[in-house]
């Protein structure tokens, strides 16, 4: 009994152990190499460093238009990087004449290292993403274009900022931080490795000493009184349920626009209908800046 009790309680320590490394680099995510630049596109681009209030060095590209119609910031989603738009250019800087900011959140990318939060102290990075736009381009109107939790960010951000942006397209933001937490292992490897990683969650918010329940996107977006917003969902995302983007659209105000893309998973709208995507984002962006 003596032996079976050091095995069972060995295994315990095992399982807990696996699930406090998990939640340590959940916290740290790896870090995906720069793979495709502006400039690779032909585009001009510019390396800038912008710094946050809170001292953290963001890595960004700067791709300026001549006669800019608008600027467009760009941030990106959860293990991702600034790369993630910039196929985006030839829809964004040559169709739409818009000036681009791209920008590595905190801990990713080749930015300063830092905690992932998942969009609460990311939206220090998108407000210091604008102060930047504006040493840059005070008079051009500025959409915002944000991924999963750089979506999350920006919603954070303009709940504090009334005029953060004129626009903001949201591509598969989460409801609530929670929800989307318990969908993310699941994505990943499936319901084994949901079942083994069950207590990543717990152990995150316990490291990163703010609970998952108090980010909630549904309960931000209110507060951007109204403003253009685009959501962009897949119906078979495991982060985020038709119904959860029903009602992020329903607390986005009158001025919301929903997109559903069948059998879209995660953020895969773009990919799975590329066509339709880029024709909504298009004409959103359009209206947007042609609103005077």
């Amino acid at each position: 009994m003596l032996i079976l009790g050091i095995i069972l309680g060995s295994l315990v320590a095992i399982y807990f152990l696996i699930n406090l490394i998990a939640a340590w680099f959940t916290l740290r995510p790896f870090r995906v190499p720069i793979y495709l630049s502006p400039g690779f596109m032909g585009f001009p681009q510019e390396k800038v460093d912008i710094i946050t209030e809170d001292g953290v060095t963001l890595s960004a590209w700067w791709v300026p238009h001549p006669n800019p119609q608008g600027v467009l910031i760009g941030t990106h989603g959860y293990v991702m990087n600034r790369c993630e738009w910039v196929p985006l250019l030839p829809l964004l800087h040559h169709d739409l004449g818009m000036s681009c900011l791209f920008v590595d959140h905190r801990g990713q990318g080749r930015s300063g290292k830092a905690l992932c939060t998942f969009g609460r102290d990311e939206a220090l990075d998108v407000k210091a993403m604008k102060e930047f736009v504006l040493s840059r381009d005070e008079a051009s109107p500025r959409i915002w274009l944000g991924s999963s939790m750089g979506a999350a960010a920006v919603v954070y951000a303009a709940a504090e900022d009334e005029d953060l942006g004129k626009g903001f397209i949201l591509d598969a933001p989460y409801r609530r931080l929670d929800e989307a937490g318990r969908g993310w292992w699941l994505m990943v490897g499936g319901k084994a490795l949901n079942a083994l990683l069950h207590f990543v969650l717990p152990l995150g918010s316990w490291m990163a000493k703010f609970s998952p329940k108090s980010l909630s996107v549904e309960e931000k977006l209110p507060l951007l009184k109204g403003k253009p917003i685009l959501l962009l969902y897949g119906t078979s995302d495991p982060l985020v349920s038709v119904d959860s983007a029903k009602a992020v659209h329903r607390a986005a105000g009158p001025k919301a626009q929903l997109e559903f893309f069948e059998g879209a998973g995660h953020g895969h709208g773009r990919f799975r209908e590329p066509d339709r995507w880029h024709k909504v984002v298009k004409a959103f962006i359009h209206e947007v800046i042609s609103s005077g």
